[in-house]
């Protein structure tokens, strides 16, 4: 009997669980202009430092096992069942002067720009290790609220204005090694307290010219936009066991014109949802029914819409969320100035939605609505395992 309860338990912990495959993540090429690389102006000056070159004593940490279970998207939305709170956490600041030895903007655990020196050994290893600190501090937070994850909105830093969320962590080895270095150790503090764990990726393709200069590119294709946000969100699940993903600025007028609000077609999400299907999706823009492509063309079949309470009442999507039985919304209340009585709030979550805070203070006493919501709710706040279900399959509309 005592080998067959261990048996169980075994099975049960691997069933929920996956050991990061770094082998068959695949950074992207370092553009012929990487933004680290050392040049010097007509004075003759630097205009940049160079990336480093080596690892930190003991080289990179090994990777924990992450929270994976494909049979949570099987059926999605209705077999993604852990509507848990989701922490959201800031590493950078682009300020309008910004530090010439902090060329990512770290910013964090109460620092600015100013604080961090990446011109050093030392100050480069201060960076690390107050990632790390910031890492264990956030956990302690995330338990407090039960939450089920963390997503990171800038793991790439914030080195280029108007460019702030890069959301390319396929890039990370060669924008930030700093991070770098030390992301799986970063990574493995939220995994050893069974988090989730996820990034932000950006819906388009970041290009690095001969004058110094980037741009933003929107996707000509749908195929393009497939294998781009494909090679991103894999290089994240695979290296580090990434599965909860915002995704920022999915629109454009190539290829989004004929849909509602310019956003791209929510095929592109199927593509992902179904090639990921132990990932959770969260896109900046989002639709219901109406969609060029039928009846399928419909967000969330495939995703969680995002967004954030500060901008609009989560009322305003109700009837795109009754089109999808088991449809719901990840909600940021940061900076909304909720005291944890809002009956909309209460209703949402009821209903199947997730709430989104800040992981690394509860400044505005956000946290603590959080829980009074979840609490008023009477959200179930376990995860708990629920019967594996067919994967539906829906047939790829054809393309213009």
């Amino acid at each position: 009997m005592k080998i067959l309860i261990c048996f169980l338990l075994l099975t049960c912990g691997t069933c929920f669980s996956q050991l990061p495959n770094p082998s068959a993540a695949v950074p992207a090429p370092m553009p012929n202009l990487n933004p680290r690389q050392v040049d010097r102006n007509k004075a003759r000056a630097l205009t940049a430092i160079r990336p480093m070159g080596t690892l930190p004593p003991g080289g990179f940490a090994k990777p924990l096992r992450a929270i994976s279970d494909p049979g949570m998207g099987a059926n999605f939305p209705t077999s993604w069942n852990d509507r848990r709170p989701i922490g959201t956490l800031f590493l950078t600041n682009n300020v309008d002067v910004l530090n010439v030895k902090n060329p990512a903007c770290w910013a964090f655990n109460g620092t600015t720009v100013n604080d961090w020196d990446y011109s050093t050994t030392g100050g480069i290893r201060a960076i690390q290790q107050g990632l790390i600190v910031l890492a264990n501090s956030c956990v302690r937070q995330l338990q407090k609220i039960n939450a089920q994850g963390i997503v990171v909105w800038d793991s790439n830093g914030e080195q280029f204005a108007g460019l702030t969320y890069f959301g390319s962590p396929n890039a990370i080895p060669w924008m930030v090694p700093e991070f770098d270095q030390v992301s799986d150790q970063f990574w493995n503090v939220f995994k050893a307290a069974r988090l989730r764990i996820g990034v932000a990726i950006r819906a388009d393709i970041a290009d690095f010219h001969s004058n110094g200069k980037h741009s933003e590119d929107e996707y000509v294709s749908i195929d393009q936009a497939e294998a781009d946000l494909d090679a991103k969100l894999s290089y994240a699940h695979d290296r580090w066991g990434c599965t909860i993903f915002y995704v920022d600025s999915n629109g454009g007028v190539t290829i989004g014109g004929d849909e509602p609000g310019q956003t791209y077609p929510a095929q592109i999400f199927q593509h992902l949802q179904q090639r990921h299907p132990d990932c959770l999706i969260m896109p900046e823009g989002h639709y219901g029914p109406g969609g060029q492509y039928g009846p399928q063309d419909n967000y969330y079949l495939w995703t969680a819409g995002y967004g954030q309470y500060r901008f609009g009442n989560p009322k305003n999507d109700a009837a795109d969320l009754a089109s999808v039985p088991g449809a719901f919304m990840a909600i940021d209340i940061s900076d909304s100035g909720i005291a944890g009585t809002e009956q909309d709030l209460i209703s949402f979550v009821r209903n199947g939605g997730i709430l989104m805070t800040r992981a690394w203070t509860d400044q505005h006493h956000e946290q603590e609505a959080v829980m009074s919501i979840y609490n008023a709710a009477k959200a179930a706040p376990a995860l708990f395992r629920h019967p594996r279900l067919p994967q539906r399959r829906y047939p790829r509309p054809s393309r213009p």
